[in-house]
């Protein structure tokens, strides 16, 4: 089952890039538009996850965005988010809850682990066929107009597919995931005379930790797999509205690094695309 949603995650975000060039519609911009962008560009500077178009003013997003990942081991990784539905007042009560879905391709770097994908799954934070629960941030410090520190908060279950060492047969997986961290973020422009098109710069740190299925892992990594797993996220990126949205960042475990699977970090570099207005 988790084999076929990846095949529909793999083909989403592909199509959502075809159309993000598509003409709209323009209306002539008045004083209360122009105040509603500048409220809305404030409250999205503060976050910058799970796929760079997300946008906290809204109540429900329905496949928004997307992002095509690659991997410096031959990972592909494409995902989109499926629905996103923030409740409350983000300066009060708050939960915004997300689904995102996702797919990765199989390497083409020799070399590599038969479990590379699954590791790659359980070291991204935003990983898994799907990935869904609540993920926030809280205004940490602002330096001037534009400059932010926030920190950043999810809890998270997400599903995705081992195999087996046994019989070479996919597992279905899963696990529950906590994340910390902190963003700092700043604006970002090519012109100045093109304020309309401002994005940001921002760099961001996290902690995740995984909990996981101990029998499961123990078929797929060996009896020594561990049913918890710390990771921490390093990544770094620039946005701006219709020139460039790219990041890139290094992903890598905090704890077993004695199994092959484990060993090593990976870097990451993303190109994101959206339809979010």
């Amino acid at each position: 089952m988790i084999r076929y949603l990846s095949y529909l995650f793999l083909i989403i975000p592909l199509s959502l890039w075809s159309q993000e060039n598509e003409p709209a519609d323009e209306a002539e911009p008045t004083d209360e538009t122009e105040q509603e962008a500048s409220d809305s560009l404030s409250q999205e500077v503060l976050v910058q996850y799970p796929v760079s178009t997300l946008n906290h003013q809204k109540f429900f997003q329905l496949f928004a965005s997307g992002e095509l990942e690659y991997f410096n081991n031959g990972l592909i990784r494409s995902c989109a988010q499926v629905a996103q539905i923030n409740i409350g007042d983000p300066d009060k009560f708050y939960l915004p809850l997300y689904i995102i879905g996702g797919a990765t391709s199989s390497s083409f770097s020799e070399g590599n682990s038969i479990h590379a994908i699954s590791a790659a799954e359980i070291l991204n934070n935003l990983g898994g066929t799907i990935n869904a629960g609540i993920m926030g941030k809280r205004l940490l410090k602002k330096y001037g107009t534009h400059t932010y520190i926030v920190g950043l908060y999810q809890l998270a279950y997400k599903t995705f597919s081992g195999i087996s060492n046994d019989d070479q047969t996919h597992l279905d997986m899963s696990s529950q995931i906590v994340s910390l961290g902190a963003l700092l973020n700043s604006k970002a422009w090519v012109s100045q005379n093109d304020q309309e098109n401002a994005g940001r710069a921002w760099i961001k740190l996290m902690v995740t930790t995984s909990f996981l299925e101990k029998q499961k892992m123990h078929q797929v990594y060996g009896c020594n797999a561990p049913a918890i797993m710390a990771s921490t996220n390093i990544e770094c990126g620039i946005d701006i509205k219709n020139y460039l949205n790219l990041k890139c960042g290094l992903h890598h475990f905090i704890n077993n690094q004695n199994i092959e699977a484990f060993k090593n970090g990976v870097l990451v570099i993303t190109a994101g695309f959206g339809l979010a207005k």
